[in-house]
């Protein structure tokens, strides 16, 4: 569990600022235009898409609700991110909604190493095969349990590291 808070210690820090600071439905607006734009292949098309953003800028997300119509979008940009095997902004803010809407939303997703255990309740949903590569559909919640675990696990062992 120690080794797991350390690899997670970035998505504690942004969980409790989340919490304090800021709404998920606003990251998730951000997040998007992030990957939008960073997987652009060349300035020309990059410029054309922040004029695209700019346009579809004028309709303002809802900041007190939820909208589901969001979180589809959300999950269109995890399935086709660029490097599956890499943790991006996306992920983090996927990990964002399961955190804030716990028990509510869950996350299907065959990138198994983005969601660290120490913070997620996991059960294999199905298995795939394709071309004899054999996928695994993994169902995610955040458990806030396991959260606060970490927390405290992470403190001790900061505590310890200072001695």
């Amino acid at each position: 569990m120690i080794k797991g808070t350390e690899d997670s210690n970035i998505f504690f820090n942004f969980y409790n600022e989340l919490n304090i600071k800021y709404q998920p439905v606003f990251l998730i607006h951000e997040g998007i235009k992030f990957e939008f734009l960073r997987s652009a292949v060349s300035a020309d098309v990059k410029q054309k898409r922040e004029e695209l953003l700019n346009i579809l800028d004028v309709t303002v997300l809802p900041q007190n609700k939820f909208d589901d119509d969001i979180l589809q979008i959300a999950q269109i940009y995890h399935a086709n991110k660029v490097q599956p095997n890499q943790i991006h902004y996306i992920d983090v803010i996927n990990a964002a909604i399961l955190n804030q809407f716990a028990g509510r939303v869950h996350l299907l997703t065959i990138d198994n190493n983005d969601y660290p255990p120490c913070l997620f309740n996991y059960e294999e949903f199905f298995s795939m095969e394709k071309n004899n590569q054999r996928s695994i559909v993994g169902e995610y919640i955040f458990s806030k349990e396991k959260y606060h675990e970490g927390l405290v696990k992470l403190a001790a062992a900061t505590k310890e590291i200072k001695k």
